[in-house]
């Protein structure tokens, strides 16, 4: 099993290496976004943080398993589309395109808590918010690998083995995308309450 994964990122390193570069760009671009915002926009955002956590810090009784519900059936219905755009080359790129808008969103996050806590931002966001993204971020890189690979083959679309195998890679990428899920709705939300009081 160690061996396979070796082999499996020694084979895709430079896939991961692209992704990874995907991922710093877009949140370059989301920093950039926000740097460039007129000082009224950022000035209502960061109200909109405080806020936010304001509310968490008084009512920390959220709804996680509602949320987390939601939140598994848009990934579900993601990785379904994935599955019937896969047999074409346009199913490569469903994974990139998650990852510009995670690696934004995180960016755009990133220069908020910046430009409303300064250098405890850059924590706080390392520390509560950043390990769920890298999850996300590797089971949408191991998803464009296992898509690049069934397109570049094509005897694999003809074989009901070799399509049950790619099944079975998209089912594995999807259970490490839903433990960025539940990290985000148990444990972020933990550290965003417990640092926030501390922190920020």
């Amino acid at each position: 099993m160690k061996d396979n994964i070796k082999t499996h990122l020694k084979i895709n390193s430079d896939k991961y290496l692209f992704v990874l570069f995907l991922f710093i760009i877009s949140i370059t671009a989301g920093v950039v976004f926000v740097f460039f915002m007129k000082a009224e926009t950022t000035g209502y955002l960061s109200e909109h943080v405080r806020s936010y956590l304001s509310n968490i810090k008084d009512s920390p009784a959220i709804d996680k398993a509602g949320l987390l519900k939601k939140s598994f059936f848009k990934c579900g219905i993601f990785y379904l589309f994935v599955f019937l755009l896969s047999f074409t080359k346009v199913g490569q790129y469903l994974p990139l395109g998650a990852v510009i808008s995670e690696g934004f969103s995180y960016g755009f996050t990133l220069a908020v808590f910046v430009e409303t806590f300064g250098y405890k931002g850059v924590l706080f966001c390392i520390l509560a918010i950043l390990p769920q993204f890298k999850i996300r971020m590797f089971a949408m890189a191991f998803l464009f690998i296992c898509i690049n690979s069934f397109n570049r083959n094509r005897n694999m679309k003809k074989e009901p083995e070799m399509i049950l195998a790619f099944i079975f890679l998209l089912i594995i990428s999807f259970l490490v995308y839903s433990a960025s899920l539940v990290s985000e709705y148990y444990f972020a939300i933990y550290f965003i309450l417990n640092l926030s009081q501390t922190m920020l």
